[in-house]
C-alpha cells in the first residue's frame, strides 16, 4: 500500500489499496490514500476490499473509493486465506455494481485539436493546449475511431502521448475526447491529419554473437551485440522465437529473459535490428535450446509431531504464490477441508495458521502463532505448538501443496506419529 508517486508511470492501472473492510473505511498508517493519488487521473487506480459482509457496507466502499480518487474498485464478502478464490453471489454483485453508479449530466469541453511535436515513420508525438480551468482528469487519444492511449490531467499534468506501431508513408488522423471525475466523456475534438516519415532504405547491421544462457525449464536468457548504422540509429531489437517475433526492446537493451516456455521443448531464437524509420537488418545468428526437464514441483516432505511442536518441510521446485500445508489432525478424509485425500482440519499458507471454519475452503486464523521459520531456496520450514492443533494428537495426516503461479502440484499423504 502506499504507492510512491515514482510509481505513478511504472504501469497502467495501479493497485494502491488491497485489504479488509475495516481498514478501508478507517484507515491508517500504510493505508491512507496519498495526496498525489487524490491529484492523479482516476483511471489509473484500483481498490480490493475483502470481508464487505452486506450491502450496507458495499455502499460504504463505494462511497469510499470515490473519496479515494478511485476509478477502479472490487468487494467481496469472501476473506482470508484467499479472498480472491470465490465469486460473490448475484445478488450481491448486483448490488455492487448498483452501487458504482455515479450520477453525472455535464460532459466536459470539447478538447483543442491536437498538434505534432515530432513525426517519424512509425510514431507520431502530439502534444496539445491544456486549460486548466476545465473539468478534465484525463484525456483519451483517437487514432481514427480506435482509442489508442489515456493521460491524466487532473493538476493538469500531462499534455502529450506518443503514437508507436505505425507504418511509414501513411496518413493518419488523431484526436482528443475529454474525460472527468464521473468517467464521462466528451465530444471529439477536431482531428489533426498526419503523414508518417518514408523508410531510410538503409538496413542497421545484423546483431552479432547471440547466445543463450541461464537455460531453465521454462525460460532462458538471450545475449546480442550490438548493431551499427551509418545512416541513423537503431532504435529497437526484434527477438524472434523461430519465425514469430515474441519481443520488442530499445536499443539500449542487449540481454533479454524469454519465459513460459514449456519444460523439455526444443526451441530457436534469433534477433533483428530495427532503426526508426522501420528498415529492418538481417537476422542474427540461430541459436537453439532445450529446455531441461524440471524435478517433481515438490520433493521431501517431511512432518514430525512432538508433545511441545509440530514441524513440517518440503523443497517447493518451481515458483508458487501460495505454500500450503493441509493438516488432518484427526485422520478422517470426510470431515474438515477434503483434498488430496485428507480432510484437513488445519492448513498453513505461506506464513499463517488457519483453521477450518464452517464449510468448503473457508478458514480462520489462529491467532499468536507464527509458523514459517525460513523459506531459503524453497525450501520451507515450519514450526506451529503442537496445542494449537488441538489436544490429544496420537497422530497426522499431512498434505503439501504449491499453487498459484504454477500448476497445483501435491504431494502423496505423510503421516506423523507422536514421540
Amino acid at each position: 500500500m502506499a504507492v510512491p508517486d515514482c510509481y505513478e508511470d511504472a504501469a497502467d492501472i495501479l493497485i494502491t489499496f488491497e485489504g479488509t473492510y475495516s481498514d478501508y473505511l478507517n484507515p491508517t498508517g500504510q493505508y491512507v490514500t496519498q495526496q498525489w493519488q487524490l491529484d492523479a487521473d482516476p483511471n489509473k487506480f484500483w481498490n480490493l476490499v475483502y470481508n464487505v459482509p452486506d450491502q450496507t457496507a458495499l455502499t460504504a466502499v463505494m462511497n469510499k473509493s470515490k473519496q479515494n480518487n478511485s476509478g477502479y474498485v472490487y468487494a467481496t464478502p469472501d476473506t482470508l486465506p484467499n479472498p480472491w478464490d470465490t465469486v460473490p453471489p448475484t445478488s450481491y454483485w448486483n448490488a455492487e455494481l448498483a452501487a458504482t453508479q455515479v450520477t453525472d449530466g455535464t460532459s466536459p469541453l470539447v478538447p483543442h485539436q491536437p498538434y505534432a511535436i515530432n513525426v517519424g515513420a512509425t510514431t507520431v508525438h502530439l502534444g496539445w493546449i491544456s486549460d486548466p480551468s476545465t473539468r478534465e482528469v484525463g484525456y483519451d487519444i483517437y487514432q481514427g475511431s480506435t482509442k489508442v492511449g489515456s493521460v491524466g490531467d487532473f493538476t493538469p499534468g500531462d499534455t502529450d502521448f506518443t503514437i508507436v506501431g505505425l507504418q511509414p508513408s501513411t496518413q493518419y488522423g488523431f484526436s482528443l475526447r475529454g474525460r472527468d471525475e464521473a468517467g464521462t466523456v466528451s465530444a471529439a475534438g477536431p482531428t489533426l491529419l498526419v503523414t508518417t516519415a518514408a523508410t531510410s532504405g538503409h538496413p542497421p547491421t545484423a546483431p552479432g554473437s547471440l547466445t543463450a544462457s541461464a537455460l531453465a525449464p521454462t525460460s532462458v536468457r538471450l545475449s546480442w551485440t550490438a548493431s551499427t548504422d551509418n545512416y541513423g540509429c537503431v532504435a529497437f531489437y526484434d527477438v524472434y522465437q523461430g519465425g514469430t517475433r515474441v519481443l520488442t526492446v530499445d536499443a539500449s537493451i542487449l540481454s533479454v529473459h524469454i519465459g513460459f516456455l514449456t519444460p523439455a521443448q526444443q526451441y530457436s531464437f534469433s534477433v533483428v535490428a530495427r532503426d526508426g524509420t522501420a528498415t529492418s537488418s538481417a537476422a542474427s545468428n540461430t541459436v537453439t535450446v532445450t529446455t531441461p526437464q524440471p524435478p517433481a514441483p515438490i520433493t521431501g516432505p517431511a512432518a514430525d509431531l512432538t508433545s511441545t511442536v509440530t514441524s513440517f518441510q518440503a523443497q517447493y521446485n518451481l515458483p508458487f504464490t501460495f505454500y500450503n500445508v493441509f493438516i488432518d489432525t484427526d485422520r478422517t478424509a470426510t470431515t474438515g477441508y477434503q483434498v488430496a485425500g485428507v480432510g484437513a482440519d488445519y492448513l498453513i499458507q505461506n506464513g499463517t495458521l488457519y483453521q477450518h471454519s464452517g464449510t468448503g475452503f473457508s478458514w480462520t486464523a489462529v491467532s499468536g502463532v507464527s509458523p514459517l521459520v525460513s523459506n531459503t531456496g524453497g525450501l520451507y520450514r515450519w514450526q506451529v505448538p503442537t496445542s494449537s492443533l488441538g489436544t490429544g494428537l496420537q497422530s497426522i495426516n499431512v498434505v503439501f501443496n504449491g499453487s498459484g503461479s504454477s500448476p497445483d502440484a501435491y504431494t502423496p499423504i505423510i503421516t506423523a506419529t507422536l514421540h
